[in-house]
């Protein structure tokens, strides 16, 4: 506990040192994703469905697409876009010197402030559209378990990509593709063509982190559909603890 103190009170001393650009990312935050909800509007009438998907599903599954993204953008985006630098300039030392395991301690770089008040908003507005399912206690529960585990398929699908910095010195370009996969699948995954569906189902599950806890709502998945998220969660995690054991091999120091 006192350790997360410290680094709550290092994060909160960096957003009042650069308050002015927090609240400018808040607020481009906010204003895309109002107009992913004035588009929802647009799009469906009251009366209107599409492959059966009416205008509250569909507002759902885009709060749910921000609420996932600013739950991992508090925990771990600080992380995530060091750590290329780190590795490419051999900055991993002092991590890989200290009693704790250096893959979630480089992971883990601290709160991004800006992003905690993106999740409190999200999670109000989900809130609102989640009453409208009158959910029962246990899919309420599954609701948010399919968003912890989106959270952690982004987090994993990122650590994969940056890891590709021990081998690949241009990693740049890889540091924000699971975001911008992210916003261009957060739609229904009944609008894309089968092919796009069943490569961002199982190969890269975008479409199912931002489709299934709206389905679990739906009655249209179940357990079933939750247990084999979990384990390609678990698959992706494994996958990306073997590629960091063999990134740290080919590692070089600048000390």
């Amino acid at each position: 506990m006192r350790i997360l103190q410290c680094v709550w009170s290092r994060s909160w001393k960096q957003f009042m040192i650069y308050r002015a650009t927090g609240c400018l990312t808040l607020a481009l935050a906010l204003v895309f994703y109002g107009i992913e909800l004035l588009t929802g509007y647009i799009y469906f009438s009251s009366d209107v469905t599409v492959k059966g998907w009416d205008r509250t599903d569909y507002l759902l599954l885009v709060t749910t697409a921000s609420l996932i993204m600013a739950w991992y953008n508090f925990f771990f985006v600080l992380g995530h876009e060091q750590l290329s630098e780190k590795i490419l300039t051999g900055a991993l030392d002092q991590i890989l010197l200290r009693p704790v395991d250096p893959y979630w301690l480089t992971a883990f770089g601290g709160f991004d402030i800006p992003s905690l008040f993106d999740l409190g908003f999200s999670l109000v507005i989900a809130s609102l559209f989640l009453s409208k399912y009158q959910p029962a206690f246990f899919e309420l529960v599954w609701y948010f378990l399919a968003c912890l585990l989106g959270v952690c398929v982004v987090f994993l699908l990122n650590q994969l990509c940056i890891g590709c910095a021990f081998w690949i010195v241009r990693t740049s370009a890889l540091s924000g593709i699971v975001e911008d996969l992210v916003g261009i699948f957060s739609r229904t995954r009944a609008f894309f063509p089968v092919s796009l569906q069943i490569i961002f189902t199982w190969l890269i599950p975008i479409l199912t982190v931002i489709n299934l806890p709206i389905l679990l709502l739906k009655r249209h998945a179940g357990l079933t559909s939750l247990s084999l998220l979990a384990g390609l969660t678990l698959f992706l995690y494994i996958v990306s603890r073997w590629q960091w054991k063999l990134g740290l091999k080919r590692y070089f120091s600048a000390a």
